[in-house]
């Protein structure tokens, strides 16, 4: 009986240090890495020209909610090469 208790325990002690672990990794991911904090001021045209998936965090790319300010901007107006930010560096020749 005491074998039991002593898996019990262990199943226990093992949950309640595992899923805060995973919970605090997964808040940890929803935030952009630390290259965004050098970022140019909102609003410039250095800023616009920033690939929007590079300030993107983790669960952004995963669902791909990063897309959601370039497909609002050419909802407003047709989207021109000028107005597109630049590509990444790791896609351009």
């Amino acid at each position: 009986m005491d074998d039991d208790d002593d898996v019990a325990w262990q199943a226990a002690l093992l949950t309640a240090t595992f899923f805060p672990v995973v919970f605090l990794l997964l808040l940890a991911n929803c935030f952009p890495d630390l290259r965004v904090l050098s970022l140019p001021p909102k609003g410039s045209e250095e800023r616009r020209k920033i690939p929007p998936e590079y300030m993107a965090s983790v669960l952004s790319t995963f669902f791909f909610s990063w897309l959601d300010g370039l497909i609002y901007r050419g909802y407003k107006r047709p989207l021109t090469q000028d107005r597109l930010p630049d590509p990444p560096e790791r896609v351009t020749y």
